[in-house]
């Protein structure tokens, strides 16, 4: 098990990829009282695959489970912006 398999079993995420997903949808994650489920698109390039398993991970990090439905433009922003200060700080260390 490597570090990043050993972070999420640690913090009851579960991440499965998915070939029955349609192109539109890249992932998913819902919490379902026990463990955090993360849904990946497997038919995306190996990047965008990362890149929405960590689109993911913020979501539950920011515990957007209890978000009002008319909110949820409101959680894709935040973690967009997120994102974005990620990207920052990682150009600065590159």
């Amino acid at each position: 098990m490597n570090e990043f398999e050993e972070f999420c079993c640690s913090h009851n995420i579960v991440i499965r990829y998915n070939q029955q997903l349609t192109s539109k949808v890249r992932g998913f994650c819902y919490y379902d009282g026990y463990e955090y489920n993360v849904f990946i698109n497997q038919k995306l390039a190996l990047q965008q695959q990362k890149k929405s398993t960590i689109h993911e991970l913020i979501h539950i990090f920011n515990n957007h489970f209890n978000c009002d439905p008319n909110y949820s433009s409101q959680c894709e922003q935040e973690v967009k912006q997120i994102i974005k200060k990620m990207n920052q700080f990682y150009e600065v260390y590159e």
